[in-house]
């Protein structure tokens, strides 16, 4: 285990107390870190937490889920009329077309 761990930001965790870095080179833990990769030491690599990661997994759905239910019950609320309005003002190309009816079409196929 090395001295320091790389973040998956620009940040350096020192192992010994987990304090956090700043890449800011007026901080003196900086200073010391800077000195130590000059003299040829490297860092521990980041690593990405598994749990973490299948957490973020698990509300990326959720938040997708939400999105889609939220996007059926709008599109439930309004009458044939403000759906041909909308339709009219907002899809003006193919490329505008094809987004909404893949969008129309996921939340569909997710009920």
């Amino acid at each position: 285990m090395a001295k320091y761990r790389l973040t998956d930001s620009d940040v350096v965790v020192r192992t010994l107390d987990g304090a956090i870095i700043p890449n800011d080179i007026m901080n003196s833990d900086r200073q010391e870190y800077v000195q130590w990769i000059k003299a040829g030491n490297q860092p521990d690599a980041f690593v990405i937490d598994p749990m973490i990661t299948q957490r973020k997994d698990r509300q990326t759905i959720l938040d997708a889920h939400a999105t889609r239910t939220d996007l059926l019950d709008k599109l439930q609320s309004l009458t044939p009329q403000q759906i041909s309005q909308y339709v009219d003002n907002n899809v003006t190309t193919i490329a505008e077309a094809r987004a909404l009816f893949k969008r129309i079409l996921l939340v569909l196929a997710r009920i």
